[in-house]
């Protein structure tokens, strides 16, 4: 890691900042799935409750250049007048050190300016709406020093859209009682939309010390003709205690603190949301106790440390053992599943597929939340199996999903959550619709897979309606006759018919398993009959019949989500699978990974959808889409070119791009949506990080497909394909009540296949290792030839 702007630290629980002058804000989510922070690198970001949309807490807005809006501590020298920011922004003025560690579950930012040394401590603790800043300032100097802290940040108690400071400041009502300042808000609609409707809620800040002042308006603290950089009450010292109604709010305490030569404190700061203002004494009473702070931040600590330690790995490649140990699983579990937030997005409602998705990581650190985030999501299907693509959990609102793929996706990972724990039972599982009505989840899961079957096209292959897992193809499906197909929805579809009817034959359904089948043996023929091109694989075709994908297409000539899920799936056989991965290389790869396909298109196309209006080698649009170079990694590995994966790995991988921090940009510790193109200005470049499918998908690539070690219905299969310099690896698994301690060897590089499987001393006869489920740690010592 480039240590000009950070690197892991030597366990890689913690990413260590050493530069406010990155390229990019560098940020940490922390959230305990109620109340949720961002916090970048400087202090920037916004909190939320709830809903980091319809219900935010404190002001944002996005700006990933500047990254200007946040929760701020000013600092000023009462000797000499000089004021400054710990955290370097808002003031921006230059400190002598400086350090961030962005860790699990909380960030710490330390500095120094003058001698005074200045450490805060940010996080959320598990159960109560709110967040804590732990503040140390320290006076390095054989005198003593008098200073000033001044709290700041903007009150917004709305949604996303209250972009009309003026309208909006006519309805806050802020009061400061007992050392809290309260606020809260007339006007709301982010429940229901209506306009008339309070704000159900009161926000607060407090501190474990006495203020000696305060001041509740942005515009009096800021000043005329002056900005958070310099603000006059700072400037100053004079706050002017504004408090009752009718004005922008702004949470602002001052407080004076003496310091004798070489004194340190420490202290508490305390912002949250609760319905009631006796609850906020409460909170008020527990985190002025700093012991208390404490004890809640070792809480958190211990909590993410307990979650993460069901599946860690030990091999010769570091990135891969602080990414797979740590940071994907928090990305996924903080931003997606906590948060469904990021600093680049704000998503804010769960996205039927998209959660559906991380249970991929969920499963591999609690069995019983990835049981309820599966019937969660059963709970928002319709009785004729179509789905809400997302809902907002405040409200429990959202549309209807117009895609193809979105409802099969409860089947995928039902099957995978049974895979994984052995419980069959969730099948029985009585589950509402959203429209009403009760069934069990195997009806909901039957449900989707038979609508996907009715929306066949004449020639049999499934139709891309408004978009399949390319959003971008949101009008193909509805121009001309609608007859539109989609190539990989078929190879979707088919895996989920295979695996489905092998599931039903296992739990007795025989008459069902029999029928898909059948429609997964239809599917198969009719695909390499219609979808084959020569070399590869095309993407579908318009309802016209003309194809895309295609070496016929100068634009989108070739996508590699249909090569990579032609092996996945199954579908397609063994040499016209190879062929097409290999045109895929040829043809896709670059020095940063392969594209989502190429060219990229560079005219608008009304027919095919909003993919060809992003700029060329731009996200969808034939950028380097995270979530389909890990599906490529699995297709590589499952055709045991391992070269071909841990390269993929590697050239995608954020810590490894993290080693050219000024051309990659995103955070190192967390994977990014996607990487611009070779299409794009910006050739390289990451982009919407923290908030992807990708980091779930990535754990899983390296876990079940690299390293090899994957459930299935009898045991866990070990089947490896790791890199050549690698002499092995060990990895200790969770499985069904039991711990796995698997210690795999090679006896020359180039060994590709399972030799030999011991299991507690006992040589077995199968790579696949037995089910205990006895509470015991199991011992496998796995030979590779």
């Amino acid at each position: 890691m480039a240590k000009k702007y950070g690197y892991f630290s030597n366990d890689g629980k913690e990413f260590i900042i050493t530069t406010y002058d990155l390229p990019r804000p560098w940020v940490n989510i922390l959230s305990n799935g109620r109340y949720g922070v961002i916090l970048s690198h400087t202090g920037g970001g916004f909190s939320w409750y709830i809903d980091c949309n319809l219900n935010r807490v404190t002001k944002w807005s996005q700006n990933v250049f500047e990254d200007l809006d946040g929760r701020y501590i000013y600092l000023k020298d009462l000797e000499n007048g000089k004021y400054w920011s710990p955290t370097y922004k808002p003031t921006i003025r230059k400190l002598d050190e400086y350090v961030c560690r962005h860790g699990l579950g909380y960030t710490v930012i330390q500095s120094l300016y003058e001698d005074i040394e200045s450490t805060i401590t940010f996080f959320v603790p598990r159960e109560d709406p709110l967040e804590v800043w732990i503040v140390k300032i320290k006076n390095r100097t054989d005198r003593t020093r008098k200073l000033e802290l001044y709290t700041y940040l903007e009150w917004w108690l709305g949604t996303i859209y209250d972009i009309d400071r003026q309208f909006h400041s006519l309805f806050y009502d802020l009061w400061v009682k007992d050392n809290i300042m309260f606020v809260t808000k007339t006007f709301w609609t982010g429940f229901d939309g209506s306009w008339n409707r309070s704000w159900d809620y009161v926000a607060f800040l407090s501190s474990s010390i006495a203020p000696e002042s305060f001041e509740g308006s942005k515009e009096k603290f800021i000043g005329a003709g002056r900005s958070l950089k310099n603000p006059v009450c700072v400037k100053t010292g004079t706050c002017h205690k504004t408090s009752g109604r009718g004005f922008e709010p702004a949470g602002v305490f001052k407080y004076l603190i003496p310091l004798k030569p070489h004194e340190e404190k420490t202290f508490t700061i305390f912002i949250g949301v609760s319905e009631d203002e006796k609850e906020v004494y409460r909170y008020a009473k527990k985190y002025s106790d700093l012991r208390e702070a404490l004890k809640e931040l070792e809480h958190v600590k211990e909590w993410w440390d307990k979650l993460l330690s069901k599946v860690t790995v030990e091999t010769p490649d570091k990135f891969i053992n602080f990414l797979v140990n740590y940071w994907y699983k928090y990305q996924t579990i903080s931003s997606r599943i906590l948060s469904r937030v990021s600093y680049y997005q704000q998503a804010a409602a769960y996205g039927f597929r998209d959660q559906l998705q991380d249970v991929l990581t969920l499963l591999l650190v609690d069995y019983n939340w990835a049981k309820k985030q599966i019937l969660k999501h059963a709970r928002h299907q319709f009785s004729d199996g179509s789905v809400l693509h997302g809902w907002h959990e405040i409200n429990d609102k959202g549309m209807k999903s117009k895609h193809a793929d979105t409802p099969l996706w409860l089947a995928f990972i039902t099957i995978n959550y049974i895979k994984e724990t052995g419980d069959y039972s969730i099948l029985d599982e009585n589950v509402p619709f959203y429209d009403g009505g009760v069934a069990t989840l195997f009806t909901h899961i039957k449900l989707a897979i038979d609508r996907s079957l009715r929306n066949l096209s004449k020639r049999g292959l499934p139709l891309f309606l408004g978009g399949d897992w390319n959003d971008g193809f949101n009008a193909i499906g509805f121009v001309g006759n609608g007859g539109a197909e989609s190539s990989w929805m078929a190879e979707f579809l088919y895996l989920v018919l295979r695996e489905f009817s092998q599931l039903c034959r296992l739990i007795g359904k025989d008459k069902e398993a029999s029928f898909y089948e059948e429609k997964a043996r239809d599917l198969k023929r009719k695909f390499n009959e219609i979808c084959w091109d020569g070399e590869w694989y095309v993407r579908g075709f318009r309802d016209n019949g003309e194809p895309i994908g295609s070496s016929r297409n100068s634009e989108g000539k070739i996508f590699l989500n249909a090569q990579s899920w032609a092996v996945i799936s199954g579908i397609a056989p063994l040499k016209k699978a190879l062929k097409a991965i290999r045109a895929a290389e040829k043809l896709l790869d670059t020095e940063y990974g392969p594209a989502l396909f190429l060219p990229a298109y560079k005219t608008p196309d009304k027919t095919l959808g909003y993919i060809t209006r992003y700029a060329p080698g731009a996200k969808e649009n034939g950028g380097i889409f995270m979530h389909a170079v890990t599906w490529m990694i699995i297709a590589e590995c499952l055709l045991k070119r391992n070269r071909k994966a841990y390269n993929i790995y590697k050239k995608t991988c954020p810590a490894y791009r993290g080693l050219k921090v000024n051309k990659t940009k995103t955070e190192p510790y967390v994977t990014s949506e996607w990487i611009s193109g070779p299409d794009s200005v910006s050739f390289g470049e990451g982009w919407n990080s923290w908030l992807t499918g990708s980091a779930a998908w990535s754990l899983r690539a390296v876990v079940d497909y690299i390293l090899g070690i994957r459930p299935t219905y009898n045991g866990l299969l070990i089947d490896p394909c790791i890199p050549s310099s690698w002499s092995g690896f060990k990895i200790r698994r969770y499985f069904r009540g039991s711990v796995y301690e698997i210690d795999v060897k090679k006896t020359n590089k180039y060994d590709k296949r399972v030799k030999a499987v011991k299991v507690d001393g006992t040589e077995i006869q199968s790579n696949i290792v037995p089910v205990f489920s006895d509470g015991k740690v199991h011992y496998v010592e796995v030979l590779m030839e």
